[in-house]
């Protein structure tokens, strides 16, 4: 790794906690500032260096200490706006008798020191899929711009320039990732839990166990898609820290061991104690620490290279592709896709009178409409085959398995017993 990403990892993980970090050797400081912009850590970081600066732990030159303050002011006023008008529209929302559970961003910045200093690009939140179109009508109404959702998607898209990016989700996951990737591992039924914030806003979020399943899911699916940044890493370990009583160890051991996620998950646990400065214990494990540190850092090198999410290693593109064929090879590739099938087509020819009031909510008028939305729904069902097949196809097509970088990653997956 290059030296800057362990400055960065350690500048970040005082700025996490809002401790003065101390400086035992020269900090290329615009080295660390670039690769802070590429994780998506800028403020944090920046936090810490003026922390460090008035410390007298480093000095920034004046032009650098200027640009630093003004940087980090402008992002926290600009994501504090926001983050007022989409709770102000979750409450309009929730007053109209729509539902929201908001996921990732608001959630986990409540775990770091500053939460102002944590911020996100969009805000995700999870709706009952009968309330689709309800939300659709909303907020055209109210001049979002609407981006439609596809066939085997997972979320809409809406954005405005007060609230930003809204993705408004009817499931946890895509299609093929919950399908394949993730083998229709269901999380159990937990009540939500309300979160108040500091200015007195009220939202709801998922429970503490689901919530921990669902952010490890959320960094593991990206992870296997091009890559995922430390913000991610930093995300779910903190979360995992702060609900340590509160989260049910044991279903959680449980559902990731099933998928052959477990060791992924110490091995983010180990680099956590070792570079993210979280002490011995204040971190659950699956099994036990891992002491191989070539893997540790193979882990926070695939990191540094791929940046948020891969993008900065445009070769990656195809390495969704590659896993998924991998994943679906031979003898599981015919029981997967024989189970995800039979399934699939069970639940979609013949769905109970509970899914059909979901999907089409006139049925909740008179019980006569039923057979009418049983042939809606097998009209939709036939028409979407030629859809379904074409997006398998998309998930599993040929990628460039000779690229360095996706031969790379596929060992490395292999190692963390994520391929068998």
């Amino acid at each position: 790794m290059n030296p800057s990403f362990y400055d960065l990892l350690y500048l970040f993980s005082c700025g996490a906690k809002d401790v003065v970090p101390k400086i035992t050797r020269p900090v290329n400081v615009p080295e660390v500032i670039q690769l802070a912009h590429r994780q998506s850590v800028s403020p944090i970081v920046f936090s810490a260096l003026k922390n460090a600066h008035t410390a007298g732990e480093i000095s920034l030159e004046p032009e650098v200490l200027q640009s630093v303050s003004q940087s980090m002011y402008m992002m926290v006023v600009a994501h504090t706006q926001r983050q007022k008008a989409v709770y102000e529209l979750i409450g309009e929302l929730e007053r109209a008798g729509i539902a929201c559970c908001i996921l990732k961003g608001e959630v986990l910045a409540q775990n770091y020191a500053s939460p102002a200093l944590r911020i996100s690009s969009d805000t995700d939140i999870l709706i009952d899929p009968a309330h689709e179109q309800a939300v659709s009508r909303f907020l055209k109404s109210k001049g979002f711009k609407c981006r439609n959702r596809g066939i085997n998607s997972h979320h809409l898209e809406y954005h405005d320039e007060r609230t930003g990016l809204l993705e408004f989700h009817v499931s946890l996951y895509d299609e093929i990732y919950e399908d394949i990737w993730f083998e229709n591992q269901a999380m159990r039924e937990e009540a939500y839990r309300t979160v108040e914030t500091e200015d007195g806003y009220l939202y709801k979020t998922l429970g503490f166990t689901n919530g921990a399943i669902f952010i490890a899911m959320h960094l593991i699916k990206h992870f296997l898609t091009c890559g995922v940044g430390v913000k991610q890493l930093m995300d779910m370990l903190r979360y995992n820290a702060c609900y340590i009583h509160e989260i049910d160890w044991a279903y959680f051991d449980d559902f990731l061991k099933r998928l052959n996620f477990d060791y992924f998950y110490d091995v983010c646990v180990s680099i956590g104690e070792v570079y993210l400065q979280f002490d011995a214990g204040e971190l659950h494990r699956i099994s036990g620490a891992v002491t191989d540190m070539r893997l540790l850092e193979a882990v926070l090198d695939d990191m540094e290279k791929g940046g948020v999410y891969g993008k900065d290693d445009i070769f990656r593109n195809s390495f969704s592709r590659v896993y998924t064929r991998l994943k679906l090879s031979d003898s599981v590739k015919k029981e997967s896709l024989r189970k995800w099938w039979r399934n699939a087509t069970l639940v979609n020819i013949f769905p109970s009178a509970e899914v059909l009031g979901k999907k089409y909510p006139y049925v909740s008028k008179s019980r006569l409409l039923y057979p009418f939305a049983w042939l809606h729904r097998s009209f939709h069902f036939v028409f979407s085959l030629a859809n379904r097949t074409k997006h398998i196809k998309t998930y599993t097509i040929e990628g460039n398995d000779q690229s360095d970088s996706v031969q790379k990653r596929i060992a490395l997956v292999k190692q963390l017993g994520m391929l068998r």
